[in-house]
């Protein structure tokens, strides 16, 4: 697909991952409003970005790549009412266009946000006297669950919230 290529060339343009990033979150925006807020009356709007726009023109159309990804998302270069804009026009194929782009930018903004778990930080934090490690031996050793309520903090949380404990029975099944 267009957009793929295009988003490909913006990331391997030498652009830094934090732009790659700003730049598919706006375009995921614009194409999310433009697809979603359609309508043939008052949807105008959400199809129609003014190029002079600093936010588009700084997170996106600067970039090499960035006005490719409008064009593959269905957007046109015209002029409205004297000023140059990006448009969707009401036509079939570029309504095509904003909806499979838009699926594009989902998963790409998806990818983004899987973040590998870094193996040795989890270990280290599942272990005794990490916070997760702590919460486990509470659950699962009656020694260590009392041990750690007669501490002082403890104490004092309970003490200020005692609707925190009932909370915490309730949320965790371990505890039951």
């Amino acid at each position: 697909m267009a957009l793929n290529r295009a988003l490909e060339r913006v990331r391997g343009s030498g652009t830094s991952h934090e732009a790659f990033r700003e730049c598919l979150l706006t375009l995921h925006k614009i194409a999310e409003n433009a697809a979603q807020k359609w309508n043939p009356t008052s949807g105008a709007k959400y199809r129609t970005i003014k190029q002079s726009s600093a936010t588009i023109t700084g997170k996106v159309t600067d970039l090499p790549g960035g006005k490719d990804c409008l064009l593959a998302l269905g957007f046109i270069d015209t002029v409205d009412e004297g000023e140059p804009v990006w448009k969707v026009p009401q036509d079939r194929a570029c309504v095509d266009k904003l909806w499979d782009g838009l699926a594009v930018l989902r998963e790409e903004k998806d990818r983004l946000a899987n973040v590998p778990v870094d193996q040795a930080k989890s270990d280290a934090a599942n272990r005794g006297g990490g916070l997760e490690g702590t919460i486990r031996d509470m659950l699962t050793s009656p020694a260590k669950l009392n041990s750690i309520l007669r501490t002082p903090f403890v104490r004092q949380m309970i003490s200020s919230n005692p609707d925190m404990v009932e909370g915490l029975i309730s949320s965790m099944p371990e505890a039951r």
